[in-house]
C-alpha cells in the first residue's frame, strides 16, 4: 500500500489538531456604551502545545444584536501590524476595535454603525488559519444606550454631517480633520464620540 496518501492524511490531521489547540479569550474595555460608540476588545491567544495564529487576516468579529451571530466589518484593528506567529506556550495579545460595518447590511442598515440601536449585544471572535476549522473565543456582552444631553447633541451632528460621519467611520488613516468636526471637538472636547478624532490629530502632530 502506498505510504504517500497515509502520510498526507496524517499531516492534515495533525494540522487540524494543532489548530484546535488554539484558545481565544476576549474582554471589552467598556460594557456600557452609547449608540455608535467604538468597542475595544482586548484578546489573548493561547495554546497548550503549538498553534498558528494570524491576527492580521485570521480574526473575524461576530456580533449578535438579537437575531444570531453575524460577521461584521472592523473599523480599525490594532492587530493589523502583528505578523502571523506560532504560539508555543507564550500567549499572544491582540486588540480589535469595532464601530462601523464596512461590509454593510449585516448588522444594522447597510454601511451603518455596528451598534446602531439601543439594546444588548453579544460579541465573539473567531480565528481561521489556512484550511483548519475556525476557533471561537468566549462570548462577551455589552449594553448600548441612547445618548443624552451633550452626547445626544454631538451624535445628532455626526449623523447630520456626512463629512463628520465619514471621518469617524474610516478604515484607514484619514486626511485632515474637517472644519465641522474640529468645531465639534472644540465645543465638546469630552464627548466619547470625538476622542478618536482628538487622538488622530495628536498623532498627526
Amino acid at each position: 500500500m502506498p505510504l504517500l496518501p497515509a502520510l498526507s492524511l496524517a499531516l492534515v490531521l495533525s494540522t487540524a489538531v494543532a489548530q484546535q489547540d488554539l484558545f481565544l479569550e476576549i474582554r471589552p474595555i467598556k460594557t456600557e456604551l452609547l449608540i455608535g460608540e467604538t468597542v475595544v476588545l482586548v484578546g489573548t491567544a493561547r495554546s497548550g502545545t503549538t498553534a498558528e495564529f494570524d491576527p492580521r487576516h485570521g480574526l473575524h468579529i461576530l456580533v449578535d444584536g438579537g437575531s444570531g451571530f453575524v460577521e461584521t466589518g472592523k473599523k480599525w484593528a490594532l492587530a493589523r501590524d502583528i505578523e502571523p506567529a506560532t504560539i508555543t506556550g507564550v500567549p499572544a495579545l491582540f486588540e480589535e476595535v469595532v464601530a462601523f460595518d464596512v461590509r454593510g447590511g449585516q448588522v444594522g442598515s447597510s454601511g451603518d454603525w455596528v451598534f446602531a440601536r439601543p439594546g444588548d449585544y453579544r460579541i465573539a471572535v473567531e480565528h481561521s488559519w489556512r484550511e483548519a476549522p475556525r476557533v471561537r473565543s468566549n462570548t462577551v456582552s455589552v449594553t448600548v444606550r441612547a445618548p443624552q444631553g451633550d452626547e445626544a447633541a454631538v451624535w445628532a451632528e455626526v449623523e447630520r454631517q456626512p463629512e463628520v460621519r465619514d471621518y469617524l467611520s474610516y478604515q484607514e488613516t484619514p486626511g485632515p480633520m474637517p472644519a465641522a468636526l474640529a468645531a465639534l471637538v472644540a465645543r465638546y472636547p469630552r464627548s466619547v464620540y470625538l476622542q478618536r478624532a482628538r487622538f488622530q490629530e495628536f498623532v498627526r502632530w
